[in-house]
């Protein structure tokens, strides 16, 4: 739908960000980030860069969700710092997941 690759200035990809549909039909911001660029602020940059207008670019959505397992710290913490909240968790590929969302403002 609506999606970038991070790169640095020399060119080296280092991961993407997405606005998507979720299986649910629901707006999704998903996101991946090669480990060795961990923990440098370039998850939080895109995806702050994507949730910004995500509402404008998609006017008929109410809501946008993430998804991550609740195991991964850095995603949790990036989820609550773009102002996402924790809306449920569920089983999935072996591993508890958790479900953030993000409601239109206003």
């Amino acid at each position: 739908m609506d999606g970038f690759m991070v790169t640095l200035r020399l060119g080296a990809v280092v991961g993407w960000c997405r606005l998507g549909r979720y299986r649910t039909g629901e707006l999704e911001l998903s996101y991946v980030f090669l480990p060795e660029w961990w923990g440098r602020g370039y998850a939080r940059e895109a995806c702050a860069a994507a949730v910004g207008p995500a509402f404008e670019r998609f006017p008929d959505d109410a809501r946008l969700i993430a998804v991550t397992q609740e195991a991964s710290d850095r995603s949790v913490r990036l989820l609550d710092g773009l102002g996402m909240t924790r809306v449920d968790a569920f089983e999935e590929f072996g591993a508890r997941q958790v479900r953030y969302a993000v409601d239109r403002p206003g």
